[in-house]
């Protein structure tokens, strides 16, 4: 998934947000942009699902926390 680099700076800017919903038990949406992170319910499973221009990526809260710590922060800076 290719994010524009302005998202990303928003992305960034927003983390506390992000990661409240990600650690979050209630279905809700943050619209960054033109990207959307969502928390979703699959088998009653929460979910994380990023959809930017009609692509979407889903993935575990931990897993996308783990991104957002380690990889976003490192590739961002």
């Amino acid at each position: 998934m290719f994010i524009p680099h302005a998202t990303w700076k928003t992305f960034i800017e927003r983390r506390a947000d992000i990661k409240q919903l990600m650690q979050s038990t209630v279905p809700s949406s943050l619209p960054i942009q033109d990207l959307n992170v969502e928390l979703v319910k699959i088998y009653d499973t929460n979910n994380i699902k990023l959809t930017l221009n009609g692509t979407y990526l889903n993935m575990k809260p931990t897993t996308a926390l783990f991104l957002f710590e380690q990889c976003v922060e490192h590739i961002f800076y």
